[in-house]
C-alpha cells in the first residue's frame, strides 16, 4: 500500500574606508611600496569586507525565517480555492490571495531547506555539487523575500496595476521553479562523490544519508508543489483545478512510472525486470506528479 498524504509539508551599510596615510613609524622593507600608494589594496579590502558583511546579513536571515514555522496546506484548500474561481470569485482577487501566501510562505520554505543543507557533514557540504544546490536555494531566498517586502508594502489603485504586479510574482516564481529543476540529479552525483571520498565509511552511513534525502526531497515536493499549483491557475489556464486531478487513477499513475523506470533501467543497463502491479485501487483527489515520486522514493527508483 502507498502512503497518502492529503498535507503538503510541501521555509550595511559600511562606512567608506578611507586610505591612512603612511605613520611616522617605519615600515618593514615589503611594505614600502603600499606606504607610497595608501590607495593600493583599498578597493579589493572593501569589496571583501563588503561580501562578508552581506555573507552575514544574508546568513542572520535565513536563521530568522528558519525559525517560523512552515504553514501546510491540504489538498481540500487548493481544490477549495480553484473551485472558486469556477463559482465567479475575481481572478484578480483570488491571485492576489494565493500570492500573499506565497510570497510569506516561500522564502520560510527555503530557509529550512537551506538549513537542512547547512547540517550535512563539512566533506559533503565542501563538494561542488552540494556548494551548487545551496547556492541555488540561497539565491531563490534572497528573490522571495524581495516579493514578499514588495508585496507586503505595496497597495494598487488600479486593476491595471495589480495585474502586472501579479504577472512580474509569477514570472519571479517560475523563474524559481525553473532554476531548481535540476536539484535532485546534482544533489545526487553530490552523494554518490562524497561516499566515494570518505576513507573510512561511518556505520548507517546510507540510512543517514537516505533519510535525509527522504525529507529533503518531500520538502522539495511540497516547494514545487505550491508553485506549480499557483501557475497552473494564474498563468497556464490548462486545468481548472491546476495541477490537481479530481479523478487520479492511482493504477495508472503507478503503470506509468513503472514504464519509465524500466525504460531506463533498459536504456542504461541493456535490459530490466518485469513489473506487475497487483490489487484494487481508488480514484480519488490527487496531484499525479506527487505520486509519481512518492512511488519513486518508496520502491528506490
Amino acid at each position: 500500500s502507498l502512503p497518502v498524504r492529503s498535507s503538503l509539508h510541501v521555509t550595511s551599510s559600511l562606512h567608506a574606508m578611507s586610505p591612512r596615510l603612511p605613520s611616522s613609524r617605519p615600515h618593514p622593507p615589503f611594505s614600502r611600496w603600499r606606504a607610497a600608494s595608501p590607495l593600493v589594496g583599498c578597493r579589493s579590502s572593501v569589496r571583501l569586507i563588503t561580501a562578508s558583511a552581506e555573507e552575514t546579513e544574508l546568513s542572520e536571515r535565513i536563521r530568522v525565517y528558519s525559525r517560523k514555522r512552515i504553514r501546510p496546506v491540504t489538498l481540500k484548500q487548493f481544490t477549495d480555492h480553484a473551485k472558486g474561481l469556477i463559482a465567479g470569485d475575481c481572478p484578480s482577487e483570488a491571485a492576489l490571495v494565493s500570492t500573499r501566501y506565497l510570497s510569506t510562505e516561500l522564502p520560510v520554505r527555503l530557509a529550512h531547506a537551506i538549513k537542512e543543507l547547512e547540517t550535512l557533514p563539512s566533506l559533503l557540504r565542501s563538494n561542488e555539487n552540494t556548494k551548487q544546490v545551496l547556492e541555488w536555494y540561497k539565491r531563490s531566498f534572497q528573490e522571495m523575500v524581495q516579493l514578499e517586502e514588495a508585496f507586503g508594502a505595496s497597495s494598487w489603485d488600479e486593476k491595471e496595476e495589480l495585474d502586472r504586479a501579479l504577472a512580474d510574482f509569477s514570472d519571479k516564481i517560475d523563474m524559481v521553479h525553473r532554476r531548481h529543476a535540476s536539484t535532485v540529479m546534482t544533489l545526487a552525483l553530490g552523494v554518490e562523490e562524497y561516499k566515494r571520498q570518505l576513507r573510512i565509511v561511518p556505520p548507517n552511513i546510507d540510512k543517514q544519508l537516505d533519510h535525509f534525502l527522504d525529507r529533503f526531497f518531500m520538502s522539495r515536493i511540497g516547494l514545487r508543489t505550491l508553485i506549480s499549483q499557483h501557475l497552473a491557475l494564474y498563468t497556464d489556464n490548462s486545468s481548472s483545478t491546476g495541477t490537481i486531478d479530481e479523478e487520479c487513477d492511482v493504477r495508472q499513475v503507478i503503470l506509468d512510472a513503472a514504464q519509465h523506470a524500466t525504460q531506463l533501467v533498459r536504456d542504461y543497463y541493456g535490459m530490466s525486470a518485469d513489473v506487475t502491479v497487483v490489487g484494487c485501487f481508488a480514484c480519488f483527489p490527487y496531484i499525479p506528479s506527487h505520486l509519481v515520486r512518492t512511488t519513486a522514493a518508496n520502491n528506490h527508483i
